[in-house]
This record gives C-alpha cells, sequence and structure tokens, in this order.
C-alpha cells in the first residue's frame, strides 16, 4: 500500500514539473487506490492538452506577443508575430529592453504607462513604436500579469493599428454619415452643455479653458488632459498648426482602441482653438472588418514581393527570369547595372538587348538555342562565357538556365544565373603554374599552417629528408626540421615566426636513414586578404656540395701550411750547417794566412 501512494506521489511530483507524458498504472484490483490514479492520469493528460493550447495560441497569436521579465527590464520572448512586426530576430528582441521600442520624443511620452507596467499594473495605452528598419508604427498596447514567478513576467501584446487610422481617414471621406456628423456638431456647438460630443477649448498656453459633460467620459483622459493641462503632443501640433494657418482642420486619431473625428477651429477674436469631437470608434470597427482582409492580402504580396526583391537585388550573380517567348520579366542590378537600360530590356530579349547596345548577335543566337532546349527537356543547362571589356581585361562567368514550376508542377518561367568565376579561373590557373613550378623545382618547399603545422611539401623536399607526405601531414616543424644540434638556430627562427619576418639560415640536417646534408632555409610569412596570418612556407636548398668544398679548401690550406712550415724549418737548418761550414772555412783561411806570413 505504501509502494502505491509513493507511486502517486512520484506522479504528482511528475506533472508538477511539466512531465505530462508520465503515467502509473492502476492494478487489476481497481480498487479506490486506483481510482485516484485514474483521476490523477487524466488530470496530467488534461494539463498536456492545456499546456499545448496555450503554447498554440502563443506562438499562432495575431497579435504580437511579448514576455518581459520586470527585474531585468528586458523581453525573454516573443512569438512570429512580434518579430514580423518588430523587424527583429527573437535574439535581438531577448536583448531589448523595452523602453528600445520608442524614440526619444515618444519615450517621454509613454514613460507613465511604462512605470505602471513595470509596476504589474494591468495597462492599456495607444503609442507609436519604431521598427528595426526605421519604420514608425501606431499601435496598441495592453499588459497582463502573467501568474507565476512572483508578478516578475507580464505578457505585453501589441496590435498594429496603423493600417485602422489610415482607413479611418479614408473612411470618413467616403461615408456620408460622417459628414452629417460634422454638419450637426456645427449646429449643436452653439448649445455645448447639451452636445453629447466632447467640445473642448484651448487658449495659447494649451490650457483648457471650457470643456463639456460629454469630453469628460473619455475624451480628457485618452488625450492625457489633466488639470486643465494639455500633454498630448501630437494634438499641441495640430493647435499650433490651425492657429498659423487660420483654417479649420479635420483629423482621425485613435487613442486607447478609441477612435474619434476631431475638427479643430480657430477663434481669432479670442485666440483660442475649440475642437469638436467624435467618437467614431463604431464605424471604423465596421470599416476594419469589411477591408481587413483585404488589406492583409495585399499587404502580405507586397511584403513577399519587396522581400524577393530585395534578395534577389542583393545577390552577388547575375538572376533574371524570362517568359515562355525568351522575354526578360526581371532583371537585377547584377545582370545590368545601368537602371536605364534595365527598365528598358523588360519584356525585350537578347536581339534587341544586341541591337541596343550595337553589337554581336551571335551570343543571342547561342542562348536561344539553350533557352529552346530548356523549353523541351525542362533540364538545366551550364556553360560558360568568357570575354574582354571595353578596359582591356578579362571576365569568365559561368552561366545556367533552368525551369520554374509553380505549386501544381506546372511549367511557367525560366530563370538565368550568372556568376563571374575570373578570379576562381586565374587563381586556379596561376595555382596550376607555382604548381608545377615548386613540384619540379630541386629546391625543397614545405607549407605550414598558422599553428606551424605542416600540411604539404613537394618532392624534392621529401627525396631529400627521406619521409614520405603522410608522414609529415599534421607534424610540427621542429621535429622535422631541427635537432639538438641546431637548437640555437631553432630560436632564431621561431623568434622570426613570431614576428611574423622572414628569415634566413644555414644548418646541417639528417634526413630519415640518419644522413647528413646542409640547406639553406628560407622562412616567409603568409597573409590572408585582411592581413592575417595563415600559415608559413619553408624553402631550402641544399648547400650540401658548398659545405664539402669549403671544409675541403680548408684543409687544402692547412695541409699547405704544414708542408710550408716543414720547408722552412729544413731551409732554417741547412742555413745553420752553411753558417756553420762558411765559419769554419773563414777560420782555415785565417789560419793559412798566418801560416803564410810566418
Amino acid at each position: 500500500m505504501d509502494k502505491r501512494f509513493q507511486q502517486i506521489q512520484e506522479l504528482i511530483s511528475q506533472l508538477t514539473l511539466g512531465n505530462f507524458e508520465y503515467k502509473l498504472a492502476p492494478s487489476e484490483s481497481r480498487d479506490e487506490i486506483d481510482a485516484l490514479i485514474v483521476g490523477v492520469n487524466m488530470l496530467g493528460e488534461e494539463l498536456r492538452v492545456s499546456e499545448e493550447k496555450n503554447v498554440a495560441l502563443f506562438k499562432n497569436a495575431g497579435d504580437a506577443i511579448l514576455i518581459y521579465c520586470a527585474i531585468s527590464n528586458n523581453f525573454v520572448d516573443s512569438n512570429e508575430t512580434a518579430t514580423k512586426l518588430l523587424g527583429f530576430s527573437p535574439e535581438e528582441i531577448r536583448l531589448m529592453p523595452i523602453e528600445a521600442l520608442f524614440n526619444e520624443e515618444e519615450k517621454l511620452i509613454v514613460e507613465p504607462e511604462l512605470t505602471s507596467l513595470k509596476n504589474a499594473v494591468k495597462t492599456n495605452f495607444d503609442a507609436q513604436i519604431e521598427t528595426k528598419n526605421g519604420t514608425l508604427l501606431n499601435v496598441s498596447f495592453s499588459s497582463k500579469t502573467l501568474p507565476y514567478g512572483d508578478d516578475k513576467f507580464i505578457q505585453i501584446s501589441i496590435r498594429d493599428i496603423t493600417g485602422v487610422i489610415n482607413i479611418s481617414n479614408h473612411f470618413f471621406k467616403k461615408h456620408a454619415e460622417l459628414n452629417q456628423a460634422q454638419k450637426e456638431i456645427e449646429d449643436l456647438s452653439k448649445f455645448p452643455s447639451e452636445n453629447p460630443n466632447p467640445i473642448l477649448r484651448f487658449n495659447d498656453k494649451f490650457e483648457l479653458v471650457f470643456n463639456n459633460l460629454s469630453s469628460s467620459i473619455n475624451f480628457l483622459s485618452d488625450f492625457k488632459i489633466k488639470e486643465n493641462s494639455l500633454n498630448d503632443l501630437f494634438l499641441k501640433k495640430c493647435i499650433k498648426r490651425v492657429k498659423l494657418n487660420d483654417v479649420p482642420e479635420t483629423i482621425i486619431q485613435a487613442r486607447n482602441k478609441r477612435y474619434y473625428s476631431l475638427t479643430l477651429v480657430y477663434v481669432k477674436e479670442f485666440s483660442f482653438v475649440n475642437i469638436y469631437a467624435v467618437d467614431i470608434t463604431e464605424y471604423s470597427n465596421q470599416a476594419n472588418e469589411k477591408e481587413k482582409t483585404l488589406i492583409g492580402l495585399n499587404e502580405e504580396i507586397e511584403y513577399q514581393k519587396k522581400f524577393y526583391e530585395l534578395i534577389l537585388n542583393s545577390l552577388p550573380s547575375d538572376v533574371v527570369v524570362f517568359d515562355k517567348q525568351h522575354r526578360y520579366l526581371f532583371i537585377n542590378p547584377k545582370g545590368i547595372k545601368n537602371k536605364e537600360t534595365r527598365n528598358f530590356m523588360i519584356g525585350k530579349d537578347d536581339f534587341d538587348y544586341a541591337d541596343f547596345k550595337g553589337i554581336s548577335d551571335e551570343k543571342a543566337v547561342q542562348r536561344r538555342k539553350l533557352f529552346k532546349k530548356v523549353m523541351r527537356s525542362k533540364n538545366h543547362e551550364i556553360w560558360t562565357d568568357e570575354f574582354v571589356l571595353e578596359n582591356g581585361n578579362r571576365k569568365v562567368v559561368q552561366r545556367s538556365l533552368g525551369p520554374i514550376f509553380d505549386e501544381d508542377g506546372k511549367f511557367c518561367f525560366v530563370i538565368g544565373y550568372g556568376v563571374d568565376i575570373t578570379k576562381r579561373i586565374q587563381t586556379k590557373e596561376e595555382n596550376m603554374k607555382l604548381s608545377l613550378v615548386v613540384k619540379n623545382t630541386n629546391n625543397g618547399v614545405l607549407m605550414l599552417n598558422e599553428n606551424r603545422e605542416i600540411t604539404w611539401a613537394n618532392t624534392a623536399f621529401l627525396e631529400r629528408s627521406g619521409y614520405s607526405l603522410s608522414e609529415i601531414i599534421g607534424g610540427g616543424s621542429s621535429y622535422y626540421l631541427f635537432d639538438e644540434s641546431n637548437a640555437s638556430i631553432e630560436d632564431k627562427v621561431m623568434l622570426a615566426m613570431d614576428r611574423r619576418i622572414k628569415v634566413s639560415v644555414e644548418l646541417m640536417r639528417r634526413s630519415k636513414n640518419n644522413k647528413e646534408y646542409w640547406v639553406d632555409l628560407n622562412v616567409q610569412p603568409l597573409f590572408d586578404n585582411a592581413h592575417k596570418i595563415s600559415g608559413f612556407m619553408f624553402v631550402e636548398f641544399d648547400i650540401t656540395d658548398k659545405i664539402i668544398n669549403e671544409k675541403t679548401i680548408r684543409n687544402l690550406n692547412i695541409d699547405l701550411e704544414n708542408i710550408v712550415q716543414k720547408k722552412t724549418k729544413k731551409l732554417s737548418a741547412n742555413q745553420l750547417k752553411l753558417e756553420d761550414s762558411l765559419r769554419k772555412e773563414k777560420e782555415r783561411t785565417i789560419a793559412l794566412i798566418t801560416s803564410e806570413n810566418k
């Protein structure tokens, strides 16, 4: 029994955590506890369905809905309608405070309403917001505190009423009832206290000097008239304009989901401005209901048109659309830069373009054949155009033609793409030339990435070092180029690589089979277009013969010096013997002379 109660407690805990898929099977006895289990399971299912409904209502709501955190002063969630209306991505919205929706002037106007909203006070007000692309929209705000998070989270609903206001302006001109209402206002203006519509009078300081009883019902609060002071900036501008022009003016304004027709009249004798107002909310709602579907459809079509044109015009490749007769229906600026020429070509073909430019129609004939082939096969055709520009530069364009099908699979248009591949072709050709040179040179070439790992080596390096390319790929240069005998040279090279400068050194290397050879190593840093280091190139020149010859010459010089020293020593000994012989001969001569004298 205790185990079953523990299972029920676990079930309730899982439901509390939002795991509505967790279920508990009743026992075969079907007693009262099992009835309780069935009831809790049903409750979990109802909670799951309720959560799915709430999520669906949030995501698919017609109004823009944002979840606002009063503590952190930023939005924490938004539905798809909000991202479309504001133009910001969901990630951008999550980083925004609520004040970011308004420009500086509007912030001052809505500051009291925002304060009430942040204090979790349910509020409704109309304001003007600014979208990501700078568009100003008239919207209606409504907020309510969500029943979780200790009044921390507030749901804000935003409804775009810009279209409604515009419709109301047109609707005012089209309906005789409104004109009749204006006449009645003028007739009844002599008796403002009995008039069922709001009538107000303001002096030069925008102070309310008179208002009838009808204006106190909604009008004063809707237009922020407190303590006989007008705080509605838009209405202030209208009063200034009417006084300046001295011409009566009729406008339509929306406040707090109510719509008013306002007639402003300047009484020059007393320097007053009278406002005769009529609540036309009912008329506006009727017009909105009748035209909402049509306007929504037109706006959606216009939005899609601008959206796709923006994408096509922003593509870095030529994009054109043809009808079934090979006439141009659309050309993006990359296809033809000149706007006048682009407009001229709509409804025309490539032969018309050749005549317009005064050039050969050879390419027009070629493209007509490809177009007919696409029309027959309903497949894409790809080819390459190569030509010389007026400035003498070469240009290579890869083009394609392909069919466009509607939702029913019916063939309707042909679309063409053109991508400038000149740089790619030139780079490919240049790389092929360089590759041939590098592969066939007698000098060893080693390529390293920015992490100083080997990415490629040419045949000369591999043959000289005795390693295969697979052995050294991904390895460090220190292992394959330096050893303990040239540690100082390695330090010099590494320092130059750190400083991103060239360096040249001579060092003795050992191949994989321990064969010694000498190289003159040049290290060159490589940079990308942004001047960021992308790798290093090592080029080594085999100077083994040079080093051997230098050693041989040094050895020969040493041997020659030894021979000269030996010869010099022998000559010195012979000279001493000769001097000794001369001395003895001189002594004999002196002795002989002495003997003769005696």
